[in-house]
């Protein structure tokens, strides 16, 4: 991976990551990677990634998925609800927003829909990066952490303020 910043040389050591990329969907039937998540009122790109980390740049919300049994998928996307989707035929998930009956009991709302559709996997570069922390170091510089953030920015205790990343390929440009 080569990181290229327009704040000086710098370089990412791939040998201090604090990630882990061991979970995978215990059934295997969710593939991690780029979905188009489908409703009513449009369709939008989304990211089911390891360690059930559910992810939307454009309703970004603090999110979850399960597999809640095999091929029936969970997603909990906190403000903008909880969802119910059911592996397909042609290998898309349908379902819809998950309410509870008058018993208390879960149901899906299939009148309020959702579908997701799998777009490609994540690549190397993307699945190394986003949503993990590195030790950045410059020449006779002294290590400190970022965190690259799935939105595009990171965070630096070390140097706070408003910082963006971009993946180009395999290398890391970033914007101090």
């Amino acid at each position: 991976l080569i990181v290229q910043s327009a704040w000086t040389r710098a370089s990412l050591d791939t040998r201090k990551a604090v990630r882990s990329r061991s979970h995978r969907c215990a059934r295997g039937v969710m593939k991690i990677g780029m979905y188009n998540f489908q409703w009513a009122g449009g369709e939008f790109e989304v990211e089911f990634r390891e360690k059930n980390i559910f992810w939307c740049k454009r309703f970004a919300n603090e999110a979850s998925w399960t597999e809640v049994q095999p091929g029936v998928v969970g997603v909990n996307w906190g403000k903008y609800g909880n969802y119910q989707l059911t592996a397909q035929p042609d290998g898309s998930f349908a379902g819809g927003v998950l309410t509870t009956d008058a018993s208390g009991a879960p149901v899906v709302n299939t009148n309020d829909w959702r579908k997701a559709t799998f777009v490609r996997a994540f690549t190397p570069a993307e699945e190394l990066l986003s949503g993990s922390a590195w030790m950045l170091h410059y020449e006779n510089g002294v290590p400190f952490r970022v965190e690259f953030h799935a939105d595009g920015h990171f965070h630096s205790p070390a140097y706070p303020g408003h910082h963006l990343w971009k993946l180009n390929g395999n290398q890391v440009a970033i914007e101090w």
